[in-house]
């Protein structure tokens, strides 16, 4: 018996995004003679073609070259059993892991797939998604050019892996025994606007009966795609789109009467802020203010928020109407990036030895370098809030009047309160920037993954072999955002590298004022305003750029991820108990995980007014785990496939034994039946367990007196390391009909049952539940809202199930060559949800925005018309996505239909690799746009791809 590396012939693959595949003949009896065995992604028995339980699929080298896919990502994203992947560039629910992407079969969550590189494990990016799910990035894996092929199991696959292939695995296929030279380059264009796509890829080998050497390198250009360029209607939804209260010119909480505005605004201040009417310091100006004054509180009194005089100086300012009262906004909609600048560098080389005649040595290196730039507003919004003196504190005039503090203020002086002659001040809410050019953020991702393994035979159908794997990823972060310290002084007069704040002059020497006014953008260079406690001096109304240098620092974070796994496997056959051989393995297995994050100091001390900061932590984790598998031919035509899994962690996480029975059925030479059933789970990450993370989320306030927009607030989620490991029990059952020649059905139905599910807790929830909940750190004197504590916490359960169909159909056309026809599918009629806030949701069909679901389109399926004649190829992609719901706004999210369109021309042999290969397509040849949702960015970013038509070339040679 020969030993390959894992391959895919299986009967029952079902390509789900491309339908151009092949079905492996089914042994007509029970007989194995002369039928070779291979290894099967799923199972570590080597297998007869189509003895699989599981449900399997395959993409190969043509498929991805015919369906003009230009990264793995892409790959992906047509698979109509993926839903939810976090592939597009999302600054709002994305903040970290722009540059990377992942894979969601199922629906179950990017952490739920497990992902492997020639059978063997990759470390987890060190990026994580925003809801602390770590998963792999597979654009740091290898290069396209490398790819044999991609295997799928679609489903539960830990009795045979371990943790993390809850929802199944993928496992992508080196091309190690590839021998010369192959060069290709391609590029793709959006039509529309300037964003585009270099691809230059290479593949060499070399080697003979012993000894086999194999190189690859990839290299993507990738340019932006701006918000500037392309806004989608979604985007300009005043309340739920690319809006902002935090605006520059910004807003004031005035908490006493405006006496410096105009008389309106002073009469509609005191209609609004002021039941009795008289003006002034008396109760009923708003709920935070009323302690202040020694004055019970008046509920539900609103704040008295004003916007600036100026609001319209901003060209990106929205001035509220049709009174001065409220947020002057900042419609921030094109600063941001729909795709992310990006230049990608991989690698990858194998190398194979054999030892003699039993013992072959492999080796495996792999590396990627990523820089990603993802364009933000030109500064981030101030959540919290910012005191600005008003009145000098305790110094009136000769006359016993207050002394004006701040020189731009426009609102008027704060009168003295009591004997000691405390005054208010006025609280600023906006930014530090409001035009310009966008802020970049950088997202630098290194990975190294090194493999060793022996492999050999013994006896006369033993095999074993031995596995080291060691990886590691290392992830930084950069952004600028504003001190919290320094920004503070320099409202205040106290700014600037040259200002001793203990003995500074507000507003003399080195010390500067920050104007937050409009009139700093009104003023023309070098006008200024009269010093307004030293009469002899003046103060400039601009901001100094160095000034705004001072208080602006380099938010940086770094993510640091390894994984080291040892695992030896043998694999052997028992006779004399049935008439055919019983096939076993059995296995042991060492991984060790580590995950830290190391931020800068200004972070350590949550010194950020915006993204605040966090902790520093360092984990790890170690898990031994044995597992078995048995395939037994209870009759010719019946296979019992068993497998169990027995896995223990420390950190207190535990263990876990998971067993998986499946069966094979064939019932005729034409017709196999497939069933399993099995138990599946993933430990909590270290992330989860120890790790601490600090968002910026949109959330509404819902205590009374606060401002009922949505408005950005810190949410800072803590792990506890009492979590378990997350569960679940998987069902699927299938078939696959060759009904004649040409025609071949298939068919699977399939169920999860996710249990423990973790999750961050919902500060939305806990907003809504009490405002006032402990977990709520809120403002002394605005008591708006500071931070909401949360956890990961082990609280929900996800129920899912449906089913995926493919039909394909093989036209000889004789002297016009061969016409194949295919539609694959998937339908899901169940994703229920039972989350620790929400309750039991009915997610089939819906976006999810408002539970810890993802968006969940119930159709997806893709028709395929491939048309090949000697040296001519042209394949045609029909593309559906379901119509949903969008949850956010109770409405409808409508179907999208895209079509791609391809030819290419091989300059010689088809099946020849030396010939010139050329391939020109277009995808989205009709240039439909995602559709409308009234969210961040106008689309589903989890969903939808926001390019729109793009034109693509590529040149293959080989040599």
């Amino acid at each position: 018996m020969k030993h390959k590396t894992p391959t895919f012939i299986a009967a029952v693959s079902l390509l789900l995004g491309s339908t151009s595949m092949a079905f492996a003949q089914d042994a007509t009896d029970g007989d194995d003679q002369g039928v070779e065995l291979v290894f099967i992604t799923g199972t570590f028995i080597p297998k007869q073609s189509g003895k699989s339980s599981s449900p399997l699929a395959v993409v190969n080298t043509q498929d991805i070259r015919d369906t003009g896919a230009g990264t793995i990502a892409d790959v992906i994203q047509n698979l109509t059993i993926n839903t939810g992947s976090q592939n597009y560039t999302d600054a709002f629910t994305q903040n970290v892991s722009t540059g990377t992407t992942n894979v969601n079969l199922r629906g179950l969550g990017v952490s739920s797939t497990l992902i492997l590189l020639n059978g063997n494990r990759q470390v987890v990016s060190g990026a994580p998604t925003d809801g602390g799910l770590l998963f792999v990035d597979t654009s740091s894996l290898i290069p396209m050019i490398a790819i044999g092929r991609i295997e799928i199991v679609k489903d539960g696959a830990t009795s045979t892996y371990g943790s993390d292939a809850v929802a199944g695995v993928i496992n992508f296929i080196t091309r190690n025994d590839f021998s010369g030279v192959e060069i290709s380059v391609g590029g793709r264009t959006v039509t529309e606007d300037s964003q585009r796509d270099l691809n230059v890829e290479g593949i060499f080998g070399f080697g003979n009966d012993t000894t086999h050497f194999m190189a690859a390198f990839g290299y993507l250009d990738r340019t932006s795609l701006t918000t500037a360029e392309r806004r989608f209607p979604g985007s300009v939804n005043p309340i739920t789109g690319d809006f902002s209260n935090a605006g520059q010119p910004g807003s004031f909480i005035v908490p006493y009467f405006p006496s410096g505005s105009d008389a309106t605004t002073q009469a509609l201040w005191s209609f609004l802020f002021d039941p009795s009417g008289g003006g002034g310091l008396i109760p009923g100006i708003a709920d935070f203010v009323e302690p202040l004054l020694g004055a019970p509180i008046v509920p539900g009194a609103l704040v008295p928020l004003l916007a600036d005089p100026d609001c319209s100086a901003g060209e990106n300012s929205v001035v509220p109407t049709p009174s001065q009262v409220g947020f002057c906004r900042l419609d921030f909609g094109d600063f941001f990036d729909l795709v992310a600048e990006e230049e990608r560098m991989t690698g990858f080389a194998s190398f194979t030895q054999e030892l003699g005649s039993q013992i072959t040595f492999n080796l495996e290196f792999s590396a990627s370098r990523n820089r990603a730039t993802r364009n933000n507003s030109p500064s981030f919004p101030i959540p919290s809030p910012q005191a600005i003196l008003t009145t000098l504190p305790g110094t009136p005039d000769p006359s016993g009047n207050p002394i004006n503090y701040n020189p731009f203020n426009p609102f008027g002086t704060s009168p003295f309160l009591d004997a000691s002659l405390n005054t208010l001040p006025i609280f600023f809410v906006g930014r530090v920037l409001g035009e310009g050019s966008p802020a970049p953020s950088t997202h630098d991702s290194d990975t190294y993954r090194i493999y060793a393994g022996f492999e050999g035979t013994f006896g006369e159908n033993g095999a074993w072999q031995v596995n080291f794997t060691h990886a590691d990823n290392d992830f930084e972060v950069t952004v600028e955002d504003t001190l919290a310290d320094r920004f503070s002084l320099a409202l205040n007069g106290l700014g600037g590298a040259g200002c001793d704040p203990s003995t500074g002059t507000p507003g003399l020497g080195g010390c500067q004022f920050f104007n937050p006014f409009g009139s700093a953008l009104l003023a023309s260079s070098g006008t200024t305003v009269p010093h307004p406690f030293v009469p002899v001096a003046t103060v400039p109304v601009a901001n100094d750029p160095a000034l705004i240098a001072w208080f602006t620092s380099l938010f940086t974070q770094n993510y640091y991820s390894t994984l080291t796994v040892i695992d030896a496997i043998a694999t052997n056959s028992l006779s004399g108990v049935l008439p055919n051989p019983i096939q076993y393995a059995i296995g042991v297995q060492y991984r060790k995980t580590k995950y830290s994050l190391d931020y800068d100091d200004q972070a350590n001390a949550d010194n950020y007014l915006f993204v605040i900061g966090g902790p520093d932590f360092d984990s790890s984790q170690e898990v031994f785990a044995i597992f078995a598998e048995m395939d037994i031919p209870v009759h010719e035509r019946v296979d019992i496939q068993l497998s169990v899994r027995y896995e223990n962690y420390d950190q207190g996480v535990g263990d876990s034994i998971d067993p998986k029975v499946g069966f094979v059925v064939r019932a005729a030479d034409t017709f196999t039946i497939r069933g399993t059933f099995g138990t599946a789970f993933r430990a909590p990450n270290g992330f989860q367990l120890f790790g601490t993370q600090t968002s910026v989320q949109q959330l509404t306030d819902t205590l009374p007196g606060q401002p009922t927009t949505p408005s950005f607030a810190a949410v800072r989620t803590t792990g506890t390391g009492m979590l378990v490991p997350e569960t679940s029990t998987t069902f699927n059952f299938g078939f696959t009909w060759e009904a004649t020649e040409y025609l071949t059905v298939d068919f699977n139905y399939w169920r999860f049952n996710f249990e423990d599910i973790v999750v961050q807790e919902s500060a939305q929830a806990i907003l809504n539940a009490n405002p006032l909940d402990p977990r709520i750190t809120r403002s002394p004197v605005t008591g708006s809202i500071v931070i909401i504590n949360t956890n990961f916490v082990n609280a929900s359960s996800l129920k899912t199930s449906g089913f995926d169909t493919l039909v394909e159909y093989r036209v000889p056309l004789n002297d016009a060559g061969d016409l194949r026809l295919g539609i694959a599918s998937t339908y899901i009629s169940q994703y229920d949800l039972d989350d620790p806030q929400a309750g039991l949701v009915s997610g089939a069909g819906s976006r999810n925005f408002n539970n810890f679901g993802t968006s969940t389109p119930q159709w997806r399926f893709t028709g395929s018309i491939n048309w090949e004649m000697r040296q001519h190829a042209v394949n045609i992609y029909i593309r559906f996505i379901d119509s949903y719901l969008d949850d956010q706004n109770d409405a409808q999210i409508s179907s999208h239909t895209t079509v791609d369109l391809q030819y290419n021309f091989t300059l010689g042999d088809r099946g020849d690799f030396r010939a010139w290969r050329l391939a020109v397509g277009v995808i989205n040849v009709f240039n439909n746009f995602p559709p409308f949702v009234a969210t961040n960015q106008g689309f589903d970013t989890k969903v939808h791809d926001p390019r729109g038509r793009m034109v693509y070339g590529s040149v293959t040679k080989g040599f």
